[in-house]
């Protein structure tokens, strides 16, 4: 049967993990994802708040574009590489994470999966048609905006002692759309769906994850305000198969419902964006053994509030963030006992400041994450946090040839209590950018990062990732 444990181990791989930018470009100029804006991050409804009534006014140009990002993790201990990872875009991915209450299912073996945070495998459609258009037979055309991503990731960890891997496969589809009811009232609707498979290594595990749902939202504008109203629901479906103390197989299967509501506000000018989002997500699942034994329902109770501000003042930018997010997962048996209730809280801070001038873009950030895991059931609370600071820059050598570099210093604590537990990481980064006659960009990117354990000085870690991201405008 399945056990709930306060995943420690996850945390700290989280808190290693975090802070990598979703994009090429800025990945390649030391993840300032915060001082510079770029195409997977920019200060509106949809990059921002991901309200698909802000799609409309995402881009000014049709595209067409492909993403990929990979990665590879190795552990060693004693000259001895005991684990490594294998990774091609993140194999539980964000949206997936929404919907999968993992820490509530501590052996399904979810709970051990780091999160690289990295872009998926992803190509990319967007049609965008700003202006009243008149078709081949004169039918007028109405201004609209459509996008189609198709995605796939996958994770895979070999364990060399054991000669035997585990793997993860997370393809996704997702669908948005967007128009103009009136000059400054935007609908937008979307649509996703995942299919994610876990394998684990040589015990016959195995687990799939299968949310599918869409949203509907609305935004309007008024002068330099924006005000955007969104909800989504998804209906999740979760198996576990594993094999008992006897040799028997059993499939534990846990069926529900989730709602996200969400509410987002921009005030900007030429010189000063400043944009918030307060977001809330219930979520329901009823849990069955082999389709008849009762097992009892799983649920997260999920708060979000964030705010940033951007100002811009000729070449000089400044930049603050900050966010909140409580989240609860909890298991109650078909007694109506819990036997898992654990709250979650994160706060993140992030100050940066930057140049933009037309031969160098250079910058800084600081980040600073707080968090706690509060065990309502035994009675205990661990904290952490986390601290990193980033530096880099991206020169123009050429007017289409754009060279790029940076460094990351980050040092986590996953336990405030414990006084050896001290994680600290070094990364560096790189990358190169091309603008072929304004018509297609191609941008190239290389991480390497070092860990190093407080607890275990033999014990490294080593982090290297490639990301190519390719845009056409048509």
């Amino acid at each position: 049967m399945i056990t709930r444990n306060i995943p420690i181990f996850a945390v700290i791989v989280l808190l290693a993990n975090i802070s990598q930018a979703n994009d090429a470009r800025l990945s390649g100029m030391g993840n300032l994802s915060f001082v510079f804006q770029d195409d997977f991050n920019r200060l509106n409804l949809y990059d921002f708040a991901k309200m698909p009534a802000g799609f409309f006014t995402d881009d000014s140009f049709s595209v067409v574009s492909f993403t990929a990002a990979g990665l590879k993790e190795r552990w060693q201990t004693d000259s001895l590489i005991y684990l490594t990872y294998w990774a091609l875009g993140q194999a539980f991915p964000e949206n997936l994470q929404n919907y999968a209450p993992f820490e509530a299912l501590g052996s399904v073996g979810y709970f051990d999966i780091p999160q690289f945070d990295l872009p998926p495998c992803q190509l990319r459609y967007e049609s965008r048609r700003l202006h009243t258009e008149y078709g081949g037979f004169g039918e007028e055309l109405s201004p609209e905006a459509l996008g189609v991503y198709a995605s796939y990731s996958q994770l895979s960890r070999e364990y060399t002692v054991f000669e035997t891997n585990d793997i993860m496969r997370t393809p996704e589809l997702f669908v948005v759309y967007s128009r103009p009811v009136v000059s400054n009232l935007f609908f937008g609707a979307e649509a996703d769906g995942f299919y994610s498979m876990y394998r684990a290594a040589g015990n016959g595990e195995e687990a799939n994850l299968k949310p599918f749902g869409g949203g509907l939202g609305i935004s309007y504008t008024s002068g330099m305000f924006t005000l955007g109203l969104n909800s989504e629901y998804h209906y999740s479906m979760f198996d576990y198969k594993a094999i008992s103390w006897n040799s028997e197989e059993y499939i534990e299967e846990f069926k529900g419902h989730a709602v996200s509501p969400s509410i987002a506000g921009i005030m900007s000018t030429k010189k000063f964006t400043w944009i918030n989002l307060f977001g809330y997500k219930w979520l329901s699942l009823s849990g069955t053994q082999d389709g008849e034994t009762d097992l009892g329902d799983l649920g997260i109770n999920d708060y979000l509030a964030k705010s940033q501000i951007m100002l811009q003042q000729k070449f000089f930018r400044f930049t603050a963030f900050g966010s909140f997010d409580t989240k609860t997962p909890e298991f109650i048996d078909n007694s109506g006992n819990p036997e898992f209730r654990t709250t979650y809280n994160n706060y993140t801070g992030v100050f940066g400041c930057g140049v933009d001038l037309p031969i160098v873009r250079a910058g800084i950030e600081g980040q600073y994450i707080a968090n706690s895991a509060n065990d309502k059931i035994q009675e205990t609370t661990v904290k952490g946090n986390d601290l990193t600071l980033k530096i880099g820059g991206e020169f123009s050598l050429t007017k289409d040839f754009l060279l790029r570099c940076g460094y990351n210093y980050n040092r986590a604590d996953p336990n405030l209590n414990a006084s050896d537990d001290h994680i600290t990481s070094d990364l560096l980064t790189c990358g190169l950018g091309f603008d072929f006659a304004r018509q297609m960009r191609l941008d190239f990117a290389y991480n390497c990062k070092w860990f190093s354990f407080e607890n275990n000085v033999e014990q490294k870690v080593t982090d290297q990732i490639l990301l190519l991201y390719i845009k056409y405008f048509m």
